[in-house]
């Protein structure tokens, strides 16, 4: 480099000299100073051409300055508007110098408090994806309030039939349910009475000789459907079932003479009402009146007054009850309990 014109000192050279000389001010080479570093040359050559054109506009912007106020100097001074110029120049200069500065220290301009800021956010993200990527199965799921979510539970495992519970109805239920449809008038009265039944096996049968007097849905269908309604009630009842869950329940009715729900001697009372005293075994399976024992209450059991529970199981028909009762199909458990319910015993109140 022989000479470099320059308007101000911008620091110091390698191999030159900033002085006054036949071309005016600037850097004249100066074999008396040092030569520029092998180190400093060689950034010099790497640096980029944009820098290197940066550079160079700002010393031309400088010498410019420069040169016009010393034009405003032998002129007698410069205008208002060349000295906004000028720092509108140096603030573009100090500006330029602020984001070289930045570029090279790799934070794009931002002061190291943002940078700390965006590392804690870029670290938050990297939580939450990890924290999403885990099994949902693991986690506290919670709505909005607090409240754990609902999740979605796994079916239940198939139970087998034996599992399956079972609701069952007892003989002296079935028995009330038989005599209350029978008394009312209902549309559905026949449908309500063969729900009663079990139509597949369903047998009347006379006590006294054992005879089958009627069976089946043939018989028992026509006779639900077409049987008059009248006022049906039992004087006396007795409960008797075993101590096995599997065993049929027993239930004995009293009825007087008009009030059996359509059984007679004969076994079905079609038209009119039986005109004696019969007692009726009621044999309860699986919820339905498997089998229907009439006999003839010569004793007038149902229609004693104050007969006492040790009376009833004293009686001849007790006795009969409990031959049927264990027959083969019949209580096989190793215990029998009775339960006795007088009905003539219901105060009337007003």
């Amino acid at each position: 480099m022989s000479f470099e014109a320059s308007a101000t000192f911008t620091g110091s050279r390698p191999g030159a000299a900033f002085k006054m000389g036949p071309e005016g001010l600037g850097y004249y080479a100066d074999p008396h100073q040092p030569a520029e570093p092998a180190a400093k040359a060689s950034e010099d050559r790497d640096r980029r051409p944009r820098d290197r054109d940066r550079d160079r506009d700002r010393d031309r912007d400088r010498d410019r300055d420069r040169r016009g106020h010393d034009s405003g100097g032998h002129g007698g001074g410069y205008s208002h508007d060349s000295r906004g110029g000028q720092d509108r120049e140096r603030g573009r200069d100090r500006d330029r110098d602020r984001r070289d500065r930045s570029r090279r220290s790799g934070d794009d301009g931002r002061d190291s408090s943002y940078s700390h800021s965006r590392d804690n956010n870029d670290r938050r993200r990297r939580s939450r994806s990890r924290s999403r990527s885990r099994d949902r199965s693991q986690r506290d799921h919670r709505d909005s309030r607090g409240r754990p979510e609902a999740t979605e539970s796994p079916p239940p495992a198939a139970t087998t039939e034996a599992d399956a519970p079972e609701f069952s109805f007892t003989a002296a239920q079935v028995a009330e349910r038989y005599v209350e449809v029978f008394s009312a008038e209902s549309k559905r009265r026949g449908e309500s009475l063969l729900e009663c039944l079990d139509l597949g096996a369903i047998t009347v049968i006379a006590v006294e000789g054992g005879d089958l007097r009627a069976e089946g849905e043939a018989e028992l269908g026509l006779h639900c459907k077409t049987v008059p309604v009248w006022k049906a009630e039992a004087a006396k009842r007795l409960y008797i079932e075993g101590n096995k869950a599997s065993d049929p329940t027993y239930c004995v009715d009293f009825y007087l003479k008009g009030q059996s729900p359509g059984w007679s001697l004969e076994g079905l009372a079609s038209e009119t009402p039986e005109r004696s005293d019969i007692w009726v075994l009621y044999t309860v399976k699986a919820n339905k009146i498997a089998c229907v024992h009439v006999g003839d209450d010569t004793k007038r059991v149902g229609r004693k007054v104050g007969a006492t529970e040790e009376d009833v199981y004293a009686s001849e028909v007790f006795l009969k009850v409990l031959d049927i009762a264990v027959r083969p199909g019949g209580l096989t458990g190793t215990e029998i309990t009775k339960h006795y319910h007088d009905y003539s015993k219901i105060e009337v109140w007003g």
